[in-house]
């Protein structure tokens, strides 16, 4: 599994891009105006992910769906520096994080929780933007004899 960090300084926010489908939140627990955070109960918001995302990973889970998600959701807000769930899609989420952590490596630990969680016997790869540009700019690069 591969994910791919959008850092956004200015919002304090993150989008994190995936290589493999990982599950979405409900709109009605994430849409526009909300997010998903502490404050939301993950027993419930469990329930409804099991609902959303019933036969759309290509995983198996040797616990229930509820037990998975409620205990991905228990993780995840344990995460230091992790605010909330913006928004997430079929291939990526976006969070918020606390202003005087770093960006990077609370994105980090918020997409190796998705890895341990859904993934587990995947390999696992991080990459900022910065490090992407860097990499494709020396892999283009030819130099003239």
């Amino acid at each position: 599994m591969k994910a791919f960090l959008v850092i956004n300084q200015s919002n304090s926010a993150v989008e994190i891009d995936f290589d493999l489908e990982i599950p979405t939140f409900p709109i009605d627990i994430v849409p526009p105006w909300l997010a998903f955070s502490r404050a939301d109960n993950p027993k419930h918001v469990a329930r409804l992910m099991a609902f959303e995302n019933a036969g759309k990973l290509p995983v198996e889970f040797s616990k229930p769906c509820r037990e998975i998600y409620h205990d991905f959701l228990l993780d995840l807000v344990r995460t230091e520096g992790f605010i909330c769930i913006k928004s997430s899609h079929r291939y990526g989420i976006r969070i918020e994080v606390g202003r005087l952590f770093d960006l990077r490596i609370v994105a980090s630990n918020v997409a190796a929780k998705i890895h341990n969680h859904f993934y587990p016997d995947d390999s696992f790869e991080v990459q900022s933007e910065k490090e992407r540009s860097a990499k494709s700019k020396n892999s283009l690069f030819i130099p003239i004899p």
